[in-house]
């Protein structure tokens, strides 16, 4: 019991300032309490021709538009939507963000374990900004084996509704790559924070 309490009365604090971000500022550093770990991507997601901001401090992921003053106003943060990453365990995850050329918002969630198994993976979510929200528009699951180089990889376009299922060795050349494409139904695009991302 009084291990827990030791390891709550650690993380808590990063997990409190992690959730205090600024409301706005010039750039991440501004916005990020000070001594807190965080990633960042910048682009122009809603096509005003200025370049955005989304930070990541976990366990909070927020996005702010830029004004033409050069100041970043943050629109909207999102908690607990992405796995944590607890410092020295043996199951690491690894985050990305990234704004592609197109203003779409890419979030990379990987996951590699240095014990108890030889599994490793990683996921992709794109998201568009329309509509005045954030939607899922495509994703991408690839799990591997590093015993094997045995790989899955299903992706999934929510816009043209057709998803890939690739099957292949990474190790062995001669082995031919399997690849199967199918129609998913319709449905209603998901808004960012609908839904955990996983790896």
């Amino acid at each position: 019991m009084k291990s827990i309490l030791l390891f709550l009365l650690m993380v808590l604090p990063t997990l409190v300032s992690a959730q205090e971000l600024a409301k706005k500022g010039r750039s991440a550093d501004e916005i990020v309490p000070q001594g807190t770990d965080y990633i960042k991507a910048e682009g122009d997601l809603n096509k005003d021709g200025l370049s955005d901001l989304v930070v990541y401090a976990q366990p909070v992921l927020a996005i702010y538009f830029a004004n033409a003053s050069g100041i970043y106003e943050q629109w909207k943060q999102y908690k607990e939507i992405l796995p944590i990453d607890e410092e020295g365990d043996d199951f690491m995850i690894d985050i990305v963000l990234t704004v592609t050329a197109r203003g779409t918002l890419m979030i990379h969630v990987g996951s590699f374990a240095s014990a108890g198994t030889s599994d490793m993976g990683h996921n992709s979510y794109v998201y568009r900004f329309q509509n005045g929200d954030f939607y899922k528009i495509g994703e991408e699951q690839h799990s591997q084996s590093r015993m094997t180089g045995e790989a899955e990889t299903i992706s999934t376009n929510y816009l043209t509704h057709k998803r890939q299922v690739l099957k292949e060795n990474v190790f062995d050349d001669t082995i031919k790559p399997k690849e199967k494409w199918t129609t998913i139904p319709k449905q209603p695009l998901k808004k960012l924070g609908e839904d955990f991302l996983e790896y």
